[in-house]
């Protein structure tokens, strides 16, 4: 981020971070932001998925999504669309009170 030089800093009350030209931030949007090299896969039984939604509520990377069948018990469970940008956070895991979610780290 180009800056305010120090002399004109302290004589006014300019803005000291002068902003990105167009070009600027074109390169900065076309940054790769996956920081993180781990990748991660979801495993959703569905058999003991009780559709209560908590792993879809508390997934930041929409994961999860209602299914389009009904497993043996009569529910209508959640599966996995993608594990794609799965960060590893667990709370999927941590919020199914069905112990229906298994996340693993994919080594490759």
């Amino acid at each position: 981020m180009p800056l305010l030089k120090m002399k004109e800093r302290s004589t006014g009350f300019g803005q000291v971070e002068r902003g990105f030209t167009d070009e600027q931030i074109a390169a900065e949007t076309n940054r790769c932001l996956n920081c993180d090299a781990r990748k991660f896969e979801v495993v959703l039984n569905t058999e003991y998925c009780k559709e209560c939604g908590y792993c879809e509520e508390v997934c930041g990377v929409n994961t999860f999504a209602p299914a389009e069948f009904y497993n043996a018990k009569g529910y209508r469970p959640q599966e996995v669309k993608s594990s794609k940008w799965c960060v590893g956070c667990f709370k999927c895991y941590f919020a199914c009170p069905d112990f229906a979610i298994d996340v693993r780290e994919v080594q490759a």
